[in-house]
C-alpha cells in the first residue's frame, strides 16, 4: 500500500503546486467526505426496496475507487457482493451506454437485464470480446 500521496500539478499558467502528504493525513482530510458515502447507497437501496445483501455484485468505476478507504468502505457495505475493479472505465460507460439506450428505445426485457441480455444487435461479437465479462 502507498503510504505517501505526492501531488504535483499545474496549477494556472506555469505555475505548479507539488505537495507530499501520507495515506492518514489524506484520509483524515477527506473524512468528512467519506461520511457521505453511504448515503447515496442508502437511498438507493431503498428505492429499490432491497438489503445491502441482495446486491450480488458491485462494480468499482472511476478514480475515487481507487483510494483504499472507499474501497474498504464499500467492500463492508456490501459484504456478500462480489466486488470487481478490474473494468476498463471506457468499456464500462461504453456498455452503461449501450444499456440505457436500450431502455431507452424499449428493448429491455424486464428488471433483471443485464450487459448479456442486450439486444443482440448491441452485443459484442465474441471475437471482440478481449476483457472478462464480469457483469
Amino acid at each position: 500500500m502507498v503510504n505517501n500521496i505526492i501531488c504535483d500539478h499545474e496549477v494556472f499558467n506555469d505555475l505548479d503546486f507539488s505537495m507530499e502528504i501520507s495515506r492518514a493525513e489524506f484520509e483524515e482530510a477527506a473524512q468528512d467526505i467519506f461520511e457521505r458515502i453511504g448515503k447515496p447507497l442508502v437511498a438507493a437501496l431503498e428505492n429499490a426496496g432491497m438489503d445491502a445483501e441482495e446486491i450480488n455484485d458491485v462494480v468499482l468505476m472511476g478514480g475515487s475507487t481507487r483510494i483504499p478507504f472507499v474501497r474498504k468502505f464499500l467492500k463492508d457495505f456490501f459484504p456478500t457482493a462480489n466486488h470487481y475493479d478490474k473494468v476498463n472505465p471506457d468499456e464500462g460507460v461504453a456498455y452503461g451506454a449501450a444499456l440505457m439506450a436500450a431502455d431507452l428505445a424499449g428493448q429491455l426485457r424486464g428488471a433483471n437485464d443485464s450487459f448479456e441480455s442486450l439486444p443482440e444487435s448491441a452485443e459484442s461479437s465474441e471475437e471482440e470480446k478481449d476483457t472478462e465479462d464480469v457483469l
